[in-house]
């Protein structure tokens, strides 16, 4: 939604017009959900052209691995939560290929800094008490949620279940802690 002027279709573009006349560029995060409402009209209106269009049942639909070498790919792509990034090194060991290196940089380890920030610039200055426990998760939880962060994917895997826990820290030590 920062980077592109129009969608080019006309539902899409019709509320990107509105959705711009309500909020200043660049987008934030919180806006995650808007912008994907967007795109997802925007998509089914792609699909309906593609599926209106006879070429698209015609041809071959098998690509030939011919010339692929066994080395490093990387590649990144845009994913419903950010960016994804993938780096990925394959061998051949006695005739069969595996996989050697797998990295992922997933969209929550690319959103933390931003998480960290848009946490600290609602909180800072806030009075926290007044908040209430209740209070101060449910505006936690709406900035935290609006990033939409996978921590299993993040952290590639998960070793235990475990809560959710907000720590208010003043001046380096920890004033108040909530678990939930």
């Amino acid at each position: 939604m920062n980077a592109t002027g129009k969608l080019g279709t006309h539902k899409a573009d019709e509320l990107l017009e509105l959705f711009r006349e309500e909020y200043d560029r660049p987008l934030r995060p919180l806006f995650y959900h808007h912008a994907r409402v967007i795109e997802t009209v925007h998509m089914f209106e792609l699909l309906k052209e593609l599926m209106d269009n006879p070429e698209l049942y015609e041809g071959e639909y098998l690509a030939e691995p011919d010339g692929m070498r066994l080395e490093r790919g990387v590649g990144g792509l845009e994913a419903p939560r950010g960016v994804l990034f993938h780096d990925v090194r394959a061998v051949e060991d006695n005739g069969t290929v595996r996989v050697a290196k797998f990295n992922i940089i997933t969209p929550t380890a690319l959103n933390a800094a931003a998480m960290e920030a848009d946490l600290r610039a609602y909180l800072i200055g806030k009075n926290v008490k007044a908040l209430g426990d209740q209070g101060l998760y449910a505006a936690v939880s709406s900035i935290i949620r609006s990033y939409d962060p996978c921590m299993a994917c993040a952290t590639h895997s998960v070793n235990r279940i475990g809560g959710f826990k907000i720590a208010i820290v003043k001046n380096g030590k920890e004033v108040k802690t909530i678990s939930l």
